[in-house]
Order: structure tokens, then sequence, then C-alpha cells
């Protein structure tokens, strides 16, 4: 890749033994009038390249960067380590920058580190190597802009800041409303009831239609089960939290947080793939794969 006017590369590691390749995807991508040409490069390591067209702030070249590593979290399931991280203008001098970039990234938001239930490789979805990237991050920049706060909940719910199980459960289950909700914008076929004259969206309903609609080879066991209790404990968890006070109904145990906590962010990924226009046949058999490996985790330690 040829350097035009800034470079941004940085290394990245994988601490869960090595990333395997050669995987290789180049392309170019026009954002806020400003021409990118990026390079994702993995073999024991990942490179991610950025080059620009012209000179452009440091923000703007991180705020690609971001982006673009959202974008694989949402492939791989989980955010890697950065081991380097360098930007470069014209004069080829890394050193100019450096301090800031060691900055940037010493002083990232938590959610960049993952948990540990993101760290299996069973919850890797797609290859980036098989995505038309410039189309990909296209369609990204503008959902990544519609889930807004609900995005960065799900990032902070499946990174390893210290925060109780049952809470960062609870929040994911109230995602499913705002999911909901975007999935009804972006498609005409799908649409959660409402109900009363005030034509409120409970979250019992969202959760049904949404799990109904996206998920039903997530949560097969549940809809084959008593998929009305099930329901009825999620609601009752969030509940729980958001009101701050102990509820006699029945709730999600801990293994259980932690269990739908896998799941969730399996259903929210996979509906981002939808948004995003991935196709089906690149992801539906790893999620399957994922979900069963879950399945067998839960109901043997149950």
């Amino acid at each position: 890749m040829k350097l035009t006017a800034m470079e941004l590369k940085i290394i990245q590691t994988n601490d869960n033994g090595m990333f395997g390749g050669t995987y290789l995807n180049d392309f170019e991508y026009v954002y806020n009038n400003t021409s990118y040409r990026v390079k994702i490069e993995q073999n024991i390591k990942r490179e991610i390249l950025i080059g620009t067209d012209k000179v452009v702030k440091r923000s703007e070249l991180f705020e690609m960067e971001s982006l673009i590593e959202q974008l694989l979290f949402v492939f791989d399931g989980r955010f890697y380590p950065i081991e380097n991280a360098k930007m470069i203008d014209k004069m080829e001098n890394p050193t100019i920058y450096q301090n800031k970039v060691d900055g940037y990234f010493d002083n990232r938001p938590p959610i960049y580190q993952s948990i540990d239930i993101c760290r299996y490789r069973l919850m890797k979805l797609v290859n980036f190597k098989d995505i038309d990237l410039s189309n990909a991050l296209l369609e990204w920049a503008r959902v990544s802009d519609e889930l807004d706060i609900a995005f960065n909940m799900l990032l902070y719910c499946l990174s390893d800041i210290h925060m109780p199980v049952d809470c960062k459960i609870s929040s994911m289950i109230e995602m499913t409303k705002p999911f909901g909700e975007i999935m009804e914008k972006n498609n005409d076929s799908f649409q959660i009831e409402r109900t009363g004259d005030k034509n409120k969206l409970t979250l019992k309903t969202a959760l049904a239609a949404v799990i109904n609609t996206f998920g039903t080879e997530i949560f097969s066991k549940e809809i084959n089960g008593d998929f009305k209790e099930f329901l009825d404990m999620m609601v009752n968890t969030r509940n729980k939290i958001s009101h701050v006070k102990s509820l006699r109904k029945k709730c999600l145990d801990g293994i259980q947080c932690a269990f739908y906590i896998a799941k969730l962010s399996l259903i929210y990924r996979k509906m981002i793939f939808i948004l995003i226009g991935i196709d089906t046949e690149l992801y539906n058999e790893n999620i399957i794969k994922a979900v069963n490996a879950w399945d067998s985790w839960y109901y043997e330690n149950k």
C-alpha cells in the first residue's frame, strides 16, 4: 500500500493464540469527503493500515480506525489488544505523532477490552476476508449512527469493565427495544405490536418479536420449552435492576446471566449483519455451532 498523505498503522495480537491466515482485504473508501485506502492483513498478528489522499486531523484517522475496529468486532465477537500503533505523514517521521498516538490508544474507553465470554473462538461468526468491506463499512457508518447509545451500551456490557453480571444482562435485555425499533425502520416486513392508547412498546412484546423473527436458531430450546416463563424471567431480571428493588418473582441466576449475555450478543450481531447486508451463508452455520456449544455448556452446568 503506497502512502499518499497520511497513514495510521496498528498491529493487533491475539491473546488466545495466533490469528491464522494469511488473510488480506485491501479496499478504498470515502468518508466525510476524504478518500481512504485500507489494508487489513492477518497471519500470526493482524495489521490494519489506513492511508488518506490528503493531510487530515489526527482525530479523523482515529475516527476511521474506530469505525473499522468496531465493524471487525461485529465479525469477530471481540476486540483484540493493540501491540503497536504509529502515524506518519509525507515526511514519514512517526516520532512527530507518537506521543499523541500512544495517548489516544492508552486512554481509550474500556469497551475495547472484551469480556471472557467473547474471547472464545466459537464467537467469531464472519471472516473479514470474505466481505466487501468498502460497502460493509459504508453501511456500518449509517447503522452505527442509528444504533448510537444502544451499540455503545452493548460494547460496555461485553467489555471486562467491572459491572455485576445481572446489571450487564439487564442492559442487554433492555437493548431489545432499540434494536427492534431500528429493524422496524429498515425492514418493512418486521413490526412489533404496540399496546394501549399511547401505542406503547413493551419489553416483553419486543423480546418475543425479536427472538421469533431473528433468533429462532439461537433460542430454539427456549422457544420449544416454556417460552412465556423464559420471557417473564428476562423481564423480571431487567425490572429488578432498573427499579433497584428486590422482586419475589423468578429472575435469572448468575450462570443464566452469563449464558444469556452470550446468546443476546449473538442475536444482536446477527441483526447488525442483516442491517449492513452480510450474506446469511457467511454466518448462519457459525451461529448454530456457537449456540450448540453454549447450550451444551449451560445444560451441563445447570
